[in-house]
């Protein structure tokens, strides 16, 4: 699948991963981008998993955030509120790149880096 870049949905609510960082970390070093959720950031998940976000951030590991809704009524998305939270510990260009510019990105076919 020459070409093509896998992204890791939801890494920080992933046990394997929680237990051992270090495996998201080799994939990261090899190219793999990783997607954490808005709910994560916003403690929806519990306080492991929103320490590891937030770890994520910090450490350049984390390329994009997104909603994880899969309908209007049943995890709606808190989008708003994980920027600002983003914006506050991490700064407006952090959030930008999160909740936007990456994301524009691969729709533009684009190569972006943090």
């Amino acid at each position: 699948m020459k070409g093509i870049i896998p992204i890791i949905a939801h890494p920080e609510r992933n046990e394997e991963i929680l237990s051992e960082p270090v495996i998201l970390s080799s994939m990261v070093q090899r190219g793999i981008l990783a997607q954490i959720n808005s709910g994560s950031i916003t403690g929806l998940y519990g306080r492991k998993c929103r320490n590891m976000a937030m770890n994520l951030i910090k450490s350049g590991m984390a390329h994009f955030v997104a909603s994880d809704s899969h309908s209007c009524g049943r995890r709606s998305p808190d989008l708003s509120r994980a920027a600002d939270i983003v914006k506050k510990k991490f700064g407006s260009d952090i959030m930008k790149q999160l909740f936007y510019e990456n994301g524009m990105a691969v729709l533009e076919n684009r190569i972006f880096g943090r």
